[in-house]
């Protein structure tokens, strides 16, 4: 097992959280959280270390909280998944491959999975890692107080913890047992001690992974170093400075400076300079984010319940233009909650185009028609009209809810725009206090359609709207319990039929992401899953003293 540098011994307590002015009243909560911390949580502490033994990446938001259980957000799992391991992760090629366990195996005859675990790993404070860290962990994310609803969707199913020695679990499910390893790759193991200790999640992070959490100035930065407690290969870089630069052109601008060395590029086609005319270089790749347009059909059935006229929405809204045009082509249309990294080049349903004119004549078979002359469609004296909800920090939500309002104007529907911040569209859309609204999805290499669309979602899940279709549920039940792939892929192509003729959301776009990179980082690669995710990550990179070529 691989060594540490020298001078770095267990942490026992939280690192500093310092806090800028101007606060609102989340921050106020997490401030209250603050006081209870040791008292280096309030005490400034030094600057961040120099660039030559630091990695600086340029993220556009504070992440809020770190927890892995109940974070909803990429910035979070950006940070986290470096400090907190799962089980098992997957390489750049999609494959799964050891974390903190071993070996694993899906035992049919059980409707369980067992793991053999890793040994030798160790938490921050020194204790061993074992059997009762994972037995913490899923308890926690299966409480219904922890608002941990993607992993519930995931593990909701499960009925019984069984741990044989420290070494070894096998965890049972009510019904089939996942038929993939994958979806533990999404659920990263906390210590035992603090995988309850909600108030010290607000503030920080303990794990096992490569990083751990040393400082963090809210709003400002967030600095991790390199774990030398840590089972794998001590990475080569031993800081990792994430710089929150809320502007996206500022960020670009830092990267043209050589203030940080990772950032989102906004303007890929003019930045594709020759290697040696520009000091960082250019990186596309396929975000597993799918967005969409949540209907409330449960709440206004009178409305989002005939699929005529959800489907006339998804022929309105002209996506090929917001693809090209206005994500100047960041983005793939989508025909369905399936991404193309789930296709790995396999063809697909196509996407519903853009027809306007299709749009108006379901609208009016619907009954939707513009009696009175002003410009807006009416049914029995109410006007076709609705708020649409979106994230105000997200500007692919900004920017799909605008062309959606204008395009839908066109066919005499009425779209009022509705601006909230993150935490509180996710609040509205669990609580149903919403009629519409763009919201985004981070997927699975193999996503659950079964998540996001049945029934049984709709209290405690996913499904948002409160769709429902005996047809699709009978899919969406067999895609789950099919071992064979290629019968699984029958029905996947079966359901995604369903998806784009019935429309049960309103599918926008997959994002591309392109990455600037310093050319002073070595070895950087970007698998499928993103931006330092999946294994080994950043472990492998390295810095040059020197920006070069």
């Amino acid at each position: 097992m691989a060594t540490g540098h020298s001078g770095a011994g267990p942490r026992t307590s939280p690192p500093a959280v310092e806090q800028r002015a101007g606060l609102s009243r989340r921050k106020l909560a997490w401030i209250a959280c603050f006081l209870a911390l040791p008292p280096a949580c309030s005490t400034p502490g030094p600057p961040p270390p120099d660039r030559a033994e630091t990695l600086r990446i340029a993220i556009r938001a504070d992440p809020g909280i770190l927890d892995p259980i109940t974070e909803h957000n990429t910035l979070a799992r950006l940070v986290s998944t470096l400090i907190a391991e799962p089980l098992i992760d997957l390489d750049s090629d999609l494959r799964p491959v050891p974390r903190l366990a071993l070996e694993w195996e899906r035992e049919q005859e059980k409707n369980a999975w067992w793991f053999r675990l890793r040994p030798g790993v160790r938490w921050e404070d020194g204790s061993s890692f074992g059997a009762a860290d994972i037995e913490a962990t899923l308890e926690r994310a299966l409480d219904p107080r922890t608002p941990s609803l993607d992993l519930r969707a995931l593990f909701g199913e499960v009925r019984s913890i069984e741990t044989m020695g420290a070494r070894q679990i096998r965890v049972h499910f009510a019904s089939t047992a996942p038929l993939s390893v994958m979806p533990w790759q999404r659920l990263a193991i906390l210590p035992r001690g603090n995988a309850n200790d909600t108030q010290r999640h607000e503030s920080w992070l303990s794990g096992s992974g490569p990083y751990r959490l040393s400082r963090w100035r809210r709003n400002e930065w967030i600095l991790l170093e390199r774990n030398p407690a840590w089972w794998g290969e001590v990475p080569a870089i031993r800081y990792l400075l994430f710089k929150i630069i809320p502007e996206a052109l500022a960020a670009e601008r830092a990267l043209e400076r050589g203030d940080v060395d990772i950032a989102i590029v906004q303007t890929p086609g003019a930045k594709r300079a020759p290697t040696g005319e520009s000091s960082f270089r250019v990186v596309e790749y396929d975000r597993p984010v799918i967005y969409v347009v949540v209907w409330n059909i449960r709440k206004f059935p009178e409305i989002f319940g005939d699929a005529r006229l959800r489907k006339a929405l998804a022929l309105a809204l002209n996506r090929p233009a917001f693809v090209d045009r206005v994500r100047r082509g960041q983005a793939r249309v989508a025909a369905t909650l399936y991404p193309p990294i789930w296709r790995r080049g396999r063809a697909g349903v196509a996407p519903l185009p853009y027809d306007p004119a299709a749009a108006e004549q379901l609208l009016e078979e619907a009954g939707w028609i513009d009696r009175d002359g002003d410009g807006w469609r009416d049914r029995q004296g109410r006007r076709l009209s609705f708020p649409l909800l979106y994230a105000l920090e997200d500007p692919v939500r900004r920017d799909a809810a605008q062309l959606l309002q204008s395009d839908l104007a066109r066919i005499g529907v009425e779209v009022r725009l509705e601006r909230v911040d993150a935490f509180s569209l996710v609040r509205r859309l669990r609580s149903g206090e919403f009629m519409a609204a763009v919201h985004g999805w981070r997927l699975d290499p193999e996503p659950r359609t079964f998540d996001f669309l049945h029934s049984s979602q709709i209290e405690e899940g996913l499904n948002y709207g409160g769709y429902t279709d005996p047809d699709l549920e009978s899919l969406l039940e067999r895609e789950i319990t099919l071992a064979d792939e290629q019968e699984r892929l029958a029905v996947g192509r079966a359901i995604e039929e369903v998806l784009r003729e019935d429309a049960p959301l309103l599918f926008i776009c997959f994002p591309k992401q392109f990455v600037g990179v310093s050319h002073r980082v070595q070895g950087f690669d970007i698998g499928p899953l993103g931006l330092l995710q999946g294994f080994p990550g950043p472990v492998h990179w390295r810095l040059v003293q020197k920006d070069s070529p």
